[in-house]
């Protein structure tokens, strides 16, 4: 193949014109007709004929351009793309390689974080990552294995040293391998999207697709909200008190929102038999304030509480024990539960708080049918319903004031006898 065929002179011509001459090897100038030439390297990959930009003459010379052309041929004859090379190349530059650690951090900060409520810690989500991934001069593991992964670069960790971690972690606590895997699916996502990290965004499905599915031969179903059924939430509701825990239990099931909610509910956001939160403290995130209107009972459950306000914050459903937080926990929910036997009877093994939203969806949808859209906004989930509902900003208050005020005589009826329940449908057989 003869190379180094063209002359300074005879680019320069060409450079004037809209032509292009091969110097061999691949070497190629294309004039623009301007005084200056795209110099391009050209070669075959695949059955398809491939160029790739290498520079501009004058700028280049064509001494340096012979040079750029013999280091392509070389990577081409090895059996690499050029193109894909340069790409990589170009990237790494751009994105230069990132360690786990480095990349789990800056997830945190900026997208994880700003998520919590009032600077809740991050214990039930980071703590996988930060005790298994991102101490390796720790061991947290009972037999001696030494966690190495958070120091490594990420395009560089296998889906088998991945899957060796999470087994590991496993063979100590299945519950933190099931939150391990969660962190580390965003946290993959992240890094290529936002990072520019040369790593698969489905690498953490491939790692759970790899695994011998648990240390039983089983992969963990997903479940849902353990709830109380609906012939028991009457019951349990009436056995509660007016202490202040019991009073946040009760306002939980009677408004149907999440328990954080419930949680960091402060005394600001209430303006008369209205709910008002803003965007931000929703789970979706809306730039509008959510409102949820408050049946009779909620009121009166609020009523109650003000007995119990504190002179040192702004909090309904404050606890001066929960020093970290100042509010209510989950645990202490999950505590109403277990002293009235509810948290792990035979039916239902794990009843929780979030469990309420699934009893009254599953009461809202045998009184008032399984199409009416005002139990799903009472709960704040979104109703999407074809294209004309990006135009429907109507929150529907007093309707959803209605649903709640049923839902309060519901659970405060005598448990001997049947709620009243407006609108029944009657299903036929």
């Amino acid at each position: 193949m003869a190379i180094e065929k063209l002359q300074d002179r005879q680019i320069k011509a060409l450079a004037k014109s809209k032509s292009g001459k091969s110097d061999g090897g691949g070497l190629y100038f294309e004039g623009r007709g301007d005084g200056q030439a795209q110099i391009l390297f050209t070669y075959q990959w695949k059955g398809t004929k491939e160029r790739l930009y290498i520079g501009m003459y004058p700028a280049m010379t064509l001494a340096d351009a012979r040079k750029q052309a013999a280091k392509w041929r070389a990577i081409h004859a090895a059996g690499d793309n050029p193109k894909a090379f340069k790409a990589r190349i170009d990237r790494d530059e751009r994105f230069p390689p990132r360690t786990l650690e480095d990349v789990a951090s800056e997830f945190w900060d900026d997208v994880k974080s700003p998520t919590l409520f009032h600077g809740e810690k991050p214990n039930q989500w980071f703590n996988p990552m930060r005790l298994y991934m991102l101490e390796p001069e720790k061991d947290h593991f009972p037999h001696g294995f030494k966690v190495k992964l958070g120091k490594r670069n990420m395009e560089d960790i296998s889906i088998h040293e991945m899957a060796k971690l999470i087994l590991e972690i496993r063979n100590h606590s299945n519950d933190q391998a099931r939150k391990a895997i969660i962190c580390l699916r965003q946290i993959f996502k992240y890094a290529r999207g936002i990072c520019g990290q040369n790593v698969d965004r489905n690498f953490m499905d491939d790692v759970e697709d790899g695994l011998p599915i648990d240390h039983r031969g089983r992969k963990k179903k997903p479940q849902r909200k353990r709830h109380l059924p609906v012939t028991e939430l009457r019951a349990f509701y009436q056995s509660l008190g007016d202490s202040l825990d019991d009073l946040a239990m009760r306002f939980l099931m009677l408004t149907a929102l999440r328990t954080q909610n419930m949680r960091w509910l402060t005394w600001d956001e209430i303006h008369g038999n209205l709910w008002v939160q803003e965007g931000d403290r929703m789970k979706s995130k809306e730039d509008e304030d959510f409102i949820q209107p408050l049946s009779r009972e909620a009121m009166n459950v609020i009523r109650l509480a003000l007995a119990h306000r504190s002179n040192s914050g702004n909090y309904v459903f404050h606890n001066s024990k929960a020093f970290k937080k100042g509010v209510i926990t989950e645990n202490r929910l999950n505590d109403i539960l277990k002293e009235r036997g509810v948290y792990g009877n035979d039916l239902m093994k794990t009843v929780t708080g979030h469990g309420f939203r699934t009893s009254f969806m599953t009461w809202g949808f045998k009184t008032y049918g399984v199409d009416d859209p005002l139990i799903r906004e009472c709960m704040a989930h979104k109703v999407v319903k074809g294209v004309g509902w990006h135009y429907d900003q109507d929150p529907r208050i007093e309707e959803r004031r209605e649903r709640l005020e049923s839902w309060g005589q519901f659970l405060t009826a005598p448990v001997e006898t049947t709620a009243p329940a407006p609108n029944i449908i009657q299903f036929g057989r």
